[in-house]
């Protein structure tokens, strides 16, 4: 296709070129049919018609209105061009009449085949195409769709996973972070010498790696610690030092940079959960200071300037944590809006509560509840003391209290659950004795304030591990006792009765705790976190994450 500066550089640069003008008016005057004076209506016609004598006068450079009002600067050609070339239509190349013909036109047998005429004798050499246009505009809806996937939160996951295993940091890939970041411009003054930083950026700050991380769900607080290896500002100084100035490019390179903030989700008055301004911290370990075209004074400046990174970063931290808290924010909150719509569309229960009820279902078919606890003898000296068939009812009625840890370090995830069940009921046998023919025993209801459980379940990043109990620890409240078949006391059997609630309560211990941890870790066994990984991201997908 034709362009407007190529048509202007012909009209221009046509008058150097006489000869190969000429052998194109030779070879139109063998295809004349006919000559004659009359005007050519421009609505029949689409191809100029001029004369060899227009042309050899163009070609000389004869046309003096033509080259007078090229040097006054003007870029309309139809009006001083014989031949000029007509840009409205596209897909094709027309030749449309701008001015009068003169009294001896010439025309070829068809528009055709003048358009041919043209194009390989004079517009081919000064035709400009421009291919690159087209072939660099292929890649850029495949580079869009990557990115829309990588703004679901499934495919994030799936990125951090990926990454973890890969190189064993935690990091998120393609994370929506400013980099480089625009910082604005500061004016400080370092052992009375004034200076001025302008045009800086900071480089760096998707390069992170996530080094912990802590919520609390019943405050609704989250705590993130990252870690980035180095922070590069760039940008422009200038520094006045009595009657002497120095400017130029700079460079501060801070080391092992972290930053730490806490974040707390409040409930809006429409009932939706949002995140509030969040308390961010930024700190460095070292720095390197790099200033160029010091001059003259380079000496008293290097040694001045050298502290100038700490003061540097404490001016643009509050503007670079904005930055971030905002961006955070906004994307927390507009996932947290759709979590909240979705759930209450759906009418899905959250995920603890279905998890629960799952627990208990699990406790009354297994027959965990009422559970049996295991017979329990103690000897000392000539003393005796048994308990057996203890029955206890009421594990399978417990609930979460206490907080609910979610947490990460290292790359490891750490589940934690708290739970209480309440009010529990049992019955057993006791049995004391001393020597070989002294014996008292006899039945007991029994009534525990609560049994506590905490438990603490870690999953590497690393989905092909399984997950694993890190730690159990129960706790027996209260214990009340109410005796069948006890009759007179003395004095030493009195003692040894009165020591059965804490005899219960190691037994109670002793007797869940070990089969606890046993059961759970069997249950964790039968997990595998890659499948249950791929069953549940399409459940973000459902929420729109």
């Amino acid at each position: 296709e034709l362009n407007p500066e190529s048509t202007t550089s012909n009209s221009q640069e046509i008058r150097t070129e006489s000869s190969t003008e000429i052998s194109f008016v030779e070879k139109g005057d063998k295809e004349i049919e006919k000559q004659g004076e009359e005007e050519i209506d421009a609505s029949h016609l689409t191809s100029p018609s001029t004369t060899q004598e227009d042309v050899t006068e163009v070609a000389s450079g004869e046309n003096l209105e033509t080259s007078t009002r090229a040097d006054d600067g003007n870029s309309d050609t139809t009006e001083t061009s014989p031949l000029v070339v007509d840009l409205s239509t596209t897909g094709s190349t027309i030749l449309s009449e701008s001015v009068t013909t003169t009294p001896k036109p010439f025309y070829h047998k068809t528009i055709e085949h003048l358009v041919k005429v043209v194009e390989e004798n004079i517009l081919s050499e000064y035709t400009v195409t421009e291919p690159s246009v087209i072939t660099t505009t292929s890649a850029q809806p495949e580079s869009n769709v990557s990115e829309a996937r990588l703004d679901r939160l499934s495919d994030q996951i799936r990125a951090i996973i990926s990454h973890y295993q890969k190189y064993g940091v935690v990091t998120v890939p393609d994370a929506d972070i400013p980099d480089p970041m625009e910082v604005p411009d500061v004016k400080r003054t370092f052992g009375g010498i004034p200076a001025t930083f302008t045009t800086m950026q900071m480089y760096g700050l998707s390069n992170f790696t996530i080094a912990h991380i802590n919520t609390d769900l019943n405050k609704m607080q989250v705590y993130v610690s990252v870690l980035m290896k180095q922070l590069m500002i760039i940008g422009n100084y200038s520094a006045r030092y009595w009657m002497s100035r120095a400017s130029g490019p700079f460079n501060v390179t801070l080391l092992d940079v972290e930053t730490s903030g806490a974040a707390e989700l409040q409930r809006t008055e429409d009932g939706t959960l949002q995140a509030s301004e969040s308390e961010m911290d930024m700190s460095f370990r070292d720095a390197i200071v790099d200033f160029k075209n010091m001059g003259l004074i380079g000496s008293i400046l290097q040694g001045v300037l050298a502290s100038a990174a700490p003061v540097l970063f404490e001016a643009i931290k509050p503007t670079v944590l904005l930055q971030i808290n905002d961006r955070i924010r906004e994307d927390l909150n507009c996932k947290l809006k759709k979590i909240g719509h979705r759930l209450a569309v759906t009418g899905t229960r959250p995920p603890l509560d279905a998890a629960e009820e799952e627990a208990r279902a699990y406790l009354l078919e297994n027959g965990y509840d009422p559970y049996r606890v295991k017979d329990f003898s103690i000897r000392q000296n000539v003393f005796t003391i048994n308990i057996t068939e203890f029955i206890l009812k009421g594990l399978s009625n417990f609930h979460r209290v206490g907080e609910a840890v979610l947490a990460m370090d290292e790359g490891i995830v750490q589940i934690g659950l708290h739970v209480a069940a309440l009010d529990l009921k049992g019955r057993c046998r006791w049995g004391v004795g001393i020597g070989k023919n002294f014996r008292r025993g006899g039945y007991t209801n029994v009534t525990i304030d609560h049994i506590q459980i905490r438990a603490l379940i870690n999953q590497s990043l690393d989905i092909k591990t399984k997950p694993k109990l890190d730690n159990l620890d129960i706790n027996v409240g209260k214990i009340k006792m109410n005796m069948d078949g006890a009759g007179r006391f003395d004095i030493i059997v009195e003692v040894m009765v009165n020591s059965l609630p804490d005899i219960i309560r190691h037994i109670l211990v002793d007797g869940i705790e070990e089969p606890l941890k046993y059961k759970i870790q069997q249950l964790l066994n039968k997990i595998e976190p890659e499948v249950v990984l791929e069953k549940s991201l399409p459940e973000l997908d459902n929420l729109e994450l």
